[in-house]
């Protein structure tokens, strides 16, 4: 049932417009999908169930932008082809109810949203076992830096103890020339074959699936993946949060001024007036940090994260590795976590292109010669996590079954 609370500054003719259910963008309640209790209320659903595009002007320093709702932006219309001398001061005072009203309108639209698609998301049995997922997609350079296996003094001592720890995929099919490539695989189970285009907020991918699966997912680093998603927040592909930079141009300042946060700029007073107080991979892996200590509410977790920082200055990949590994073993994840290193621009035959780690889930020490490539990690990860809805079409084969193989 409806709800409103009301406001005895908000005029009748306003509340009017509620009870007609004039959401935002005029859509009506759709009950396919879903949104868990974990979402943002902000946040309203696209057709697959997972967050859609939040509401726009959430940027600081921006002006004011256009009311969703079709029917307040008519009234907006017509109160701004009135003579300023007609209305005097009310004029202000009536464009501001409107604000106010398209404000609220959104609200109870994504509020009832939520309750009708929650119905319908793929709840969690009590016990079932689905691991935590972390996706770090990395430069190929990046993990050309590792150092002899086992060496002593390597300079990347977490990136080895990886490698050691894990199963290796040595046969991994090249994607692409451009990480926009890869990431099209990893999000779509597809290969690009010249049909890569840009991820649409209704398209069904890798973020959906596991949201649908019930988990809470969230995006930290280059919030673009390389130009590939055609929102600007990230939020709308079906991630609950994100954390970084619009894009790679962003991601790749060493001492950035600003950064965002669900959709909010946010400026670093540590780097402001050409300061360099804080790098951008310094703040990455503080986000990083922050989200394994609190955004962990019981369901498991998928945190895809892109590294696209230079060496120097702020803290190493090597370092951000480290301190993931030992926050999930702090806080005794890591029996139930599985991480998948991947380059982001795969050469076949890479010993440090595809490798998958999660202690007494995977064998480690294991080096494969299966062949594979980025779109096999999606059926993979479905396979782990027990989703119940796949996209029709898919290219890639889970990899589930190699790590079953007896050693």
């Amino acid at each position: 049932m409806l709800r409103i609370a009301l406001r005895p500054r908000l005029p009748v003719w306003l509340l009017l417009l509620v009870f007609f259910g004039c959401g935002p963008r005029g859509q009506e309640a759709d009950p396919d999908g879903g949104l868990g209790d974990h979402a943002s209320a902000k946040a309203p659903q696209n057709n697959s169930g997972a967050p859609a595009k939040p509401a726009e002007g959430k940027v600081a320093d921006d002006d004011a932008p256009a009311a969703e709702n079709p029917m307040i932006r008519g009234l907006e219309a017509v109160l701004e082809s009135i003579p300023m001398d007609a209305l005097g001061d009310s004029q202000d005072e009536m464009g501001a109810g409107l604000r106010e009203a398209d404000s609220l309108l959104g609200r109870i639209k994504a509020e009832n949203l939520a309750a009708i698609r929650e119905v319908n998301r793929q709840q969690r049995v009590a016990g079932q076992d689905s691991p935590n997922l972390i996706l770090l997609v990395v430069p190929r350079q990046s993990l050309n830096a590792v150092g002899s296996e086992g060496a002593k003094g390597s300079g990347t001592p977490n990136l080895d103890r990886l490698r050691q720890e894990s199963t290796r995929f040595l046969n991994v099919a090249e994607t692409g020339s451009t990480a926009a490539a890869t990431h099209w695989s990893l999000f779509t189970g597809r290969r690009p074959d010249g049909r890569r285009g840009a991820i649409e907020p209704d398209d069904f991918t890798l973020a959906e699936l596991l949201w649908q699966a019930g988990y809470t997912t969230a995006l930290i680093g280059d919030g673009s993946l390389e130009g590939l998603l055609v929102s600007s927040d990230p939020r709308s592909h079906g991630f609950d949060l994100w954390f970084g930079f619009r894009n790679r141009g962003e991601a790749e300042q060493a001492y950035p001024e600003f950064l965002w946060s669900n959709g909010a700029r946010l400026r670093v007073l540590a780097n402001a007036e050409a300061k360099q107080g804080e790098s951008g991979a310094d703040l990455v892996r503080r986000g990083i940090v922050d989200y394994l200590q609190r955004h962990y509410r019981g369901r498991p977790f998928f945190l895809y994260l892109t590294w696209a920082h230079p060496p120097d200055p702020g803290p190493t990949l090597d370092a951000v590795l480290g301190e993931i590994l030992q926050e999930l073993q702090s806080r005794k994840l890591h029996r139930n976590t599985v991480l998948l290193l991947v380059a982001s621009d795969a050469e076949s035959k890479s010993q440090e292109a595809f490798v998958v780690w999660g202690p007494g889930r995977i064998p480690d020490g294991v080096q494969s010669d299966r062949p594979c490539a980025a779109c096999d990690i999606l059926p993979t990860l479905a396979d782990m996590a027990g989703a119940s809805r796949r996209p029709p079409l898919v290219d890639g084969e889970s990899l589930l079954p190699e790590f079953r193989k007896s050693p």
